[in-house]
């Protein structure tokens, strides 16, 4: 992961304003193209000069093709600025999730969690970060619908994690296939599938208070039919997939005496 620094310098002050808004879409629309990543930012004026740091996966992650409406907005910005925009980057973060570099993945996971703010697609090969914008855009050139989720995901799991409000209904959302928050989550999944030609898996999360025989012995919770693997998916984490239904999941956190 790898911090820089977007900056413009506006040439006539009394076009400022329409500057400061003209940058704002430019950095959430690149959140939307999967080149920035998070939804929160802070743009700031130094003198004359708008300045915004974002992260980002790659060192050239902001100097990859453009996308249809950073473009658009990078243009806009530069015509009311009456410069170019430029680009720093500032440096690396210590501790980051690889970006894959596998020619061709096996397959792909949708998953995400409270906090992070990486791409919630990973490679089913080494289970890597794949960043958004080395996928085929999604939705009106960009990626929205999967970030969408994403956001939601994060909303229900931290209900679920804070325990206070909405505990119970968080958990159903998250471990039931067949919930708004599943539903959505695997037609994005659908989607990337359509888009790619790479099979696209859903993680499940999964909080049942089973022993470990019990947990050996369960079935795909959508289909009903067996889905432990011989093998474990990445390094263990993931013992559980059904190929029919591309749900993915892990052992219980509440197994009992595991």
């Amino acid at each position: 992961m790898y911090t820089h620094q977007l900056s413009i310098q506006v040439a006539d002050p009394a076009n400022m304003p329409d500057a400061f808004n003209e940058f704002e879409f430019l950095i959430s629309s690149y959140y939307t193209s999967g080149q920035k990543l998070g939804k929160q930012h802070t743009v700031y004026i130094d003198g004359n000069t708008l300045v915004c740091i974002i992260q980002a996966h790659e060192e050239t992650s902001l100097s990859t093709e453009n996308n249809y409406y950073v473009t658009l907005r990078t243009e806009r910005l530069e015509e009311f600025c009456g410069n170019k925009i430029q680009v720093k980057q500032l440096g690396k973060a210590h501790e980051e999730q690889p970006v894959c570099t596998c020619a061709k993945s096996d397959f792909y996971l949708l998953i995400a969690d409270q906090s992070a703010i990486d791409s919630p697609v990973k490679c089913g090969t080494c289970f890597d970060v794949v960043p958004l914008y080395k996928l085929p855009a999604y939705y009106e050139h960009g990626y929205a619908p999967i970030l969408g989720w994403e956001t939601n995901y994060q909303a229900v799991d931290t209900l679920q994690i804070d325990g206070e409000v909405g505990e119970v209904w968080a958990t159903e959302q998250m471990s039931n296939p067949n919930s708004e928050l599943s539903i959505q989550g695997r037609a994005v999944c659908a989607g990337i599938e359509q888009k790619t030609g790479i099979n696209t898996y859903y993680y499940l999360h999964n909080t049942k208070e089973n022993t470990v025989e019990q947990e050996l012995d369960s079935v795909c919770p959508a289909c009903q039919t067996p889905w432990l693997l011989t093998t474990p998916l990445a390094n263990g984490i993931f013992p559980f997939k059904c190929d029919n239904c591309r749900l993915i999941s892990a052992f219980s956190a509440n197994l009992a005496g595991y």
